[in-house]
């Protein structure tokens, strides 16, 4: 039992210095890992990406597109761009707006449809608290683990579904269900390991990145 703590201790002293050697790069220049949903890697983040390359021609931005949290303490990626209410104590970043998320029907006007829920990687999510908390078991009969397929069945006249306003609002196919405010709203982070997260490079792409997003802040809210 020692000898296998012993060897964590030492595996986690090497990631350590092989994240802190890697950060030490401080030009823009070279790869950027950044994983994000697929959410943002298909509606925002393509254009974010060719803003910051077309003034940073020697960087190489990397989208690694999952809805599951990669572990970044293991360099699978070197920023994450996520919505969460809060950043796991080993990330390190800052908010770059809010996703906001409401009702969506298609666009032909039927309403009285049964809902598409959410699992997999999602069903952590807070429209999954949301459904779990509003709406009866029965009423919700299929669903996705991912939001841009959410949209693909709720076009196809499948059920109604909670969708992010940046993936519904510009789809001629879909429509709001409902006026006022969201259903669901979640910081959007920027965020790096914290071994990372000061090194000039990460911060910052980080923080052109950030900027990107702040800048399209009412195309998610």
């Amino acid at each position: 039992m020692r000898l296998i703590e012993a060897a964590r201790e030492v595996r986690n002293a090497i990631d350590t210095v092989g994240r802190i050697l890697q950060g030490a790069e401080a030009q823009l220049s070279g790869v950027v890992r950044v994983t994000s949903t697929d959410t943002f890697c298909l509606s925002i983040l393509p254009d974010v990406v060719a803003e910051i390359t077309a003034e940073a021609p020697e960087l190489r931005i990397e989208l690694h597109c999952t809805n599951s949290h990669l572990d970044l303490s293991r360099l699978h990626a070197d920023i994450s761009v996520r919505p969460a209410f809060k950043l796991p104590d080993e990330l390190a970043g800052d908010m770059a707006g809010v996703l906001g998320m409401r009702s969506f029907g298609p666009a032909n006007g039927k309403r009285e449809l049964t809902w598409l829920g959410v699992c997999g990687a999602l069903s952590r999510s807070k429209a999954a608290e949301f459904m779990v908390d509003e709406l009866a078991p029965g009423e919700i009969v299929t669903g996705a683990d991912s939001f841009p397929v959410l949209r693909e069945m709720v076009a196809r006249g499948l059920g109604k579904a909670i969708l992010p306003n940046c993936l519904g609002d510009p789809d001629p196919r879909v429509m709001r269900l409902h006026d006022g405010p969201n259903l669901v709203d979640v910081p959007i982070w920027v965020a790096s390991h914290a071994d990372l997260a000061d090194a000039p490079r990460l911060r910052n792409t980080r923080r052109r990145i950030a900027e990107a997003l702040l800048a399209r802040a009412e195309q998610f809210a």
